[in-house]
């Protein structure tokens, strides 16, 4: 399934991930659109001064883009050491492992979503 990352409105001030409202909003978007929604929790103004909020959104951007690119990559393996990476097949699919043979892919979301799809949403 595509995955939509989403930023709960408020306009960096207020606002909050855990709200009832926006725990509403995301599970009725993934519901009606059949995506997975990653709903981003970020540091507001006044008690986090400008940027940190935008540096969490791109912390966020970063880490989807990784994730796609490493679901690409271990769709397309045909050697089990690429620059250094660990990679190793199991159950028929590629894992891209980390020096310490941590995943790095996020294994739910690699099993359930396709975060090659992915979309970004600002509300507020």
């Amino acid at each position: 399934m595509p995955v939509m990352l989403h930023f709960h409105g408020g306009g960096f001030v207020s606002g909050s991930n855990d709200s009832v409202t926006n725990d509403f909003f995301c599970r009725r978007i993934a519901k009606l659109c059949d995506v997975i929604v990653l709903a981003v929790g970020y540091r507001v103004v006044p008690e986090n001064k400008y940027p940190a909020a935008f540096e969490d959104g791109l912390k966020v951007l970063h880490w989807m883009a990784k994730q796609a690119n490493l679901a690409e990559c271990s769709k397309s393996l045909g050697s089990t050491l690429v620059g250094g990476t660990d990679m190793r097949k199991s159950d028929g699919h590629w894992h891209v492992a980390d020096a310490f043979g941590a995943s790095m892919l996020e294994p739910w979301l690699a099993a359930h979503g396709d975060p090659s799809r992915s979309d970004v949403y600002f509300l507020g």
